[in-house]
């Protein structure tokens, strides 16, 4: 039976993977460093407290990294999130130097990359060279990426309900979740709504930042309209979540990126148009409920961890 063992967890990727492949069959396990999230882990690893020395910081990612090993030599397959253990982002530092142990220990190794820690920097040559694949999260970071492999983040939509559009509106409710609002293009979205609201439409913003991830889901479920982000190109959680939720949802999608055959009911929005298309689905109810019915139908198509998980164990096929 193959074995894999996933580390770090943004967004709970890990644990939907890893509870997909139990069902599969599969032996799977999730080893973090924290898990702010609660989405739930088989190993713990110490962790640097905050005001650590970079000394003490360097010291504890060496035992972090022996660790790791004492657990992952077990396993057939260490599939890394975001980054490897011995992946410290500074210029004079050889990232992924720990890639060819893992490979002495007769262990495949997997990247799978899902922001930051490759976008505008590049993929490090260490993991070009002894990583068995390297996958992405999202395609536009295909570009720093090359020769890599998107991969769709999976949710768990059966635990989020459906409540669709409500109709009862105004006032129509816009969510929005900044988790770094230059990224997301906060400003942006604030000015539109209240340029809005100025030219005689009822429509009020609500900003969810701050919260766990139960309430944020509460206050989309409340919402008609999400947006998420108007800079990065492509859509994350936030955006998966509300089209699971049957929310009309809108995001910056960077045509250069979309994949052949990619068709999906997001609202393609940017800084210059997104008065004109809030504009348009506050007036059209009929047009906000036809792209609820189509997200819930897309996530399920497109990230039920089914889905996502069979292709992630095709990959794996691949390397064993």
């Amino acid at each position: 039976m193959t074995s894999v063992l996933h580390f770090h967890n943004p967004a709970g990727v890990a644990s939907h993977l890893s509870r997909e492949q139990q069902d599969r069959g599969i032996e799977s396990d999730v080893v973090v460093t924290h898990d702010p999230f609660n989405y739930g882990y088989d190993y713990k690893l110490s962790r640097a407290s905050e005001g650590s020395s970079l000394p003490e910081k360097f010291l504890l990612m060496f035992d972090q990294f022996y660790e790791l090993v004492k657990i992952a030599k077990n396993y057939d397959i260490l599939h890394f999130h975001v980054s490897s253990s011995l992946d410290y982002r500074k210029p004079f530092y050889p990232r992924g130097i720990d890639d060819p142990i893992y490979q002495l220990l007769g262990v495949r190794v997997i990247l799978h990359y899902h922001g930051s820690n490759v976008r505008h920097t590049g993929d490090p040559l260490l993991h070009q060279v002894f990583a068995d694949r390297r996958l992405v999260s999202t395609p536009d970071l295909l570009r720093w990426v090359k020769n890599a492999k998107w991969i769709p983040n999976p949710i768990d939509i059966g635990n989020i309900p459906h409540p669709g559009v409500d109709q009862n509106g105004p006032p129509y409710t816009v969510c929005h979740a900044p988790t770094n609002r230059e990224i997301k293009g906060t400003d942006e979205v604030i000015d539109t709504v209240e340029s809005l609201r100025k030219s005689g439409y009822n429509i009020e913003l609500d900003l969810v930042e701050s919260v766990s991830r139960e309430e944020a889901l509460q206050r989309f479920a409340s919402a008609d309209i999400i947006v998420d982000q108007l800079n990065l190109g492509w859509y994350g959680m936030v955006s998966i979540e509300a089209l699971s939720l049957g929310k009309p949802t809108c995001v910056y999608i960077d045509s250069e990126v979309v994949p052949k055959d990619f068709n999906s009911p997001l609202v393609n929005v940017n800084q210059s148009n997104l008065y004109d298309k809030l504009q348009l689905l506050i007036e059209n109810p009929e047009y906000r409920q036809e792209l609820g019915k189509r997200g819930r139908r897309f996530v399920e198509n497109t990230h039920h961890p089914k889905v996502v998980a069979q292709q992630v164990e095709d990959v794996y096929q691949q390397v064993l």
